[in-house]
């Protein structure tokens, strides 16, 4: 399983998320928070009062206490680099502490839109697709196609994020454009697998109509 990072934009400002482990850096989350709050002429609040407070405190041994496995809550880095990790479920809940409607919006990215979930699974797809090029694609089997693997790839970028695209910018991609591309991807694969791709040149021209 890879790790996917992710820069969630809210209200401009970035917070960074994984794949792996469901995690949401809470120190991002406080400063996107803050941001809603300032808008709104109301006072600001600080990571450490809320994760000192009771109801988080108590939130905390609950989310350990249902995933023993996982490590839900810590700090990394150093200075200017150090922030505060936690899983999704608690930057939910550090999120409704700061608005409502930052709340709904980290529910709504996280939770109805799986956007770690589905980032994950654009990653996954993709290397399934490679196997498919390999496997299905007539004139390709048993050849080297790392050529057409990058090809595929930018053809893919471009669709799905705009022409001028570069490839960190999945990194940065929105709830639907993870659906689009896994969606994209798994289409793709299926034609291959029942041999309705031609040759390179049509695939390209399938993904031009994704």
């Amino acid at each position: 399983m890879s790790n996917y990072i992710m820069q969630v934009d809210f209200f401009g400002n970035n917070v960074r998320a994984e794949s792996e482990g469901s995690l949401v850096s809470l120190t991002d989350i406080v400063k996107a928070g803050n941001k809603w709050r300032a808008d709104a002429v109301l006072p600001l609040k600080t990571l450490q009062a809320i994760v000192e407070s009771v109801g988080f405190q108590e939130f905390l041994k609950v989310t350990q206490a249902n995933k023993p496995d996982e490590e839900v809550f810590f700090t990394v880095g150093k200075g200017n680099q150090r922030r505060t990790m936690a899983h999704v479920i608690l930057a939910i809940y550090v999120a409704e502490q700061l608005s409502p409607e930052f709340h709904y919006k980290v529910i709504e990215t996280f939770v109805e839109g799986k956007l770690l979930e589905f980032r994950e699974l654009g990653g996954t797809e993709f290397k399934n697709l490679n196997a498919a090029i390999d496997l299905y694609l007539p004139g390709r089997k048993g050849k080297d196609n790392k050529g057409v693997y990058i090809t595929t790839a930018i053809a893919l970028r471009k669709k799905l994020l705009g022409e001028n695209a570069v490839s960190s910018q999945w990194a940065e991609c929105s709830v639907a454009q993870t659906h689009s591309r896994y969606a994209a991807e798994q289409w793709l694969v299926k034609l291959l697998q029942q041999g309705l791709v031609r040759d390179f040149e049509h695939l390209k021209e399938l993904i031009s109509k994704v």
